[in-house]
């Protein structure tokens, strides 16, 4: 089974992966996910976005609205059919036909 390197200590970091792995430790945030993200700071920035975007979202409408989106898209087997629209045009073959995804109610 293929190995993740981790970032161990500052001094393997460079750059801004040196900074953000400082700011994770000192707050007492960094994961092993993070460790393996900040080889390569671009992907680690990427999925750190998500945490603005989410901030974004609660602000513009509410935690409450931005929770039952969240859990929408989470629940759903197309992102298109959330948003009601077909960027990429696969929903074309089955326009009206759509289900949700109802395997989870089976998880016991």
């Amino acid at each position: 089974m293929a190995r993740v390197k981790f970032i161990e200590s500052v001094d393997e970091a460079q750059g801004k992966a040196k900074e953000a792995y400082e700011k994770l430790v000192s707050t007492g945030k960094i994961t092993n996910m993070k460790r393996a993200l900040l080889q390569d700071y671009a992907t680690f920035d990427a999925f750190m976005g998500w945490y603005t975007s989410w901030a974004r979202l609660v602000e513009i409408i509410g935690q409450r609205a931005a929770t039952v989106y969240a859990h929408a898209v989470s629940t759903t087997n197309n992102f298109n059919s959330v948003l009601k629209i077909d960027v990429d045009q696969r929903l074309l073959p089955i326009v009206g036909e759509f289900k949700p995804a109802t395997w989870r109610k089976d998880i016991k």
